[in-house]
């Protein structure tokens, strides 16, 4: 299981998709919740084994 803080765009983004491409339960949390939501109706097309939430994390204040 990997958990990606900061994972809706960027480096945690693609990091979240290859993990989640190999096998493992991935939670990706952001900041943003736009970036959130269309993220995880993208990915939901793709991979199954993935979580986003679209909550903002305490750890990333």
């Amino acid at each position: 299981m990997a958990i990606i803080f900061g994972g809706t765009s960027g480096l945690g983004k693609a990091t979240a998709k290859a993990f989640a491409n190999e096998g493992a339960k991935v939670v990706v949390t952001g900041r943003d919740e736009v970036a959130a939501l269309l993220f995880r109706s993208q990915i939901a097309l793709v991979v199954a084994n993935m979580i986003v939430n679209h909550k903002k994390s305490p750890l990333l204040n």
